[in-house]
């Protein structure tokens, strides 16, 4: 497939063959080869892959997560590539058969990240008051047809309910899909769509992760997926229950 990228990345990538990604619900554009993984997008579009790429460079070494290999932008598009890590999301993995091992696998991987990533040198600000800026944002640049009153009401109850935040690096939008897997034997070799990533509570990305289970693999996981992760009793459901509703907003 020929894909348009730009006069800079054409002369160096142009004439590779790529295929198009179409699962997932990023608002980029996805091609894929057999070395890269291709990025498009609008540069008025939030996050940018410029934070993506900015994230990914920071935490090379610290967790796994692919290489940057090139970046550029013209006057209506940002591109984005980057190393393909080999296996498969784990929302399509074949280990989805055995959901159990797959579940462990996600909960263990995400306490890595909280574990191993020091934020005390960190610039990435994904707190919740980021968050509710970011909120605030989406609602205020709606299209009157896509203007939700319930949405707007939701976002006051929230902003009059913030609860106290335990601080990690977060990956910011940990989900299934974003979580590559071994096809050979069932365990983490990456995470990918880092734009939103950054300092916040632990408990964005448990609210998102139970989530995803739920979605992709149905009841009858979540604990697994808290034992997995470390809290196997003490879990604050309030804390879920307000980070899955501020998810609907962002």
């Amino acid at each position: 497939m020929k894909v348009n990228l730009g006069q800079k990345l054409d002369c160096n990538y142009g004439n590779l063959d790529w295929e198009c990604v179409t699962i997932g619900e990023s608002s980029a554009q996805v091609y894929q080869n057999d070395k890269f993984i291709l990025k498009i997008q609008a540069k008025t579009e939030r996050p940018s892959l410029f934070d993506e790429k900015s994230k990914m460079e920071w935490l090379k070494g610290k967790v796994l997560v692919a290489d940057v290999i090139d970046y550029d932008t013209d006057e209506t598009f940002e591109y984005l590539i980057m190393s393909r890590l080999i296996g498969k999301d784990a929302a399509q993995t074949k280990w989805k058969t055995n959901p159990e091992l797959l579940v462990n696998q996600f909960g263990r991987a995400l306490r890595e990240l909280h574990d191993k990533v020091d934020i005390s040198n960190c610039l990435f600000d994904m707190r919740l008051a980021e968050k509710l800026k970011e909120a605030t944002y989406r609602l205020e640049t709606r299209t009157v047809t896509e203007v939700n009153q319930g949405d707007n009401n939701l976002l006051a109850e929230l902003m009059g309910n913030t609860p106290e935040e335990d601080l990690v690096f977060t990956h910011g939008d940990y989900c299934l899909p974003n979580i590559i897997i071994d096809e050979k034997q069932c365990h983490v070799v990456g995470f990918i769509d880092l734009g939103r990533a950054g300092i916040a509570d632990r408990y964005y990305d448990l609210a998102l992760g139970l989530g995803s289970i739920r979605y992709n693999l149905g009841e009858g996981y979540s604990q697994i997926f808290l034992n997995a992760y470390g809290l196997s009793s003490n879990v604050d459901e309030n804390k879920i229950d307000f980070y899955q509703k501020l998810e609907e907003l962002l």
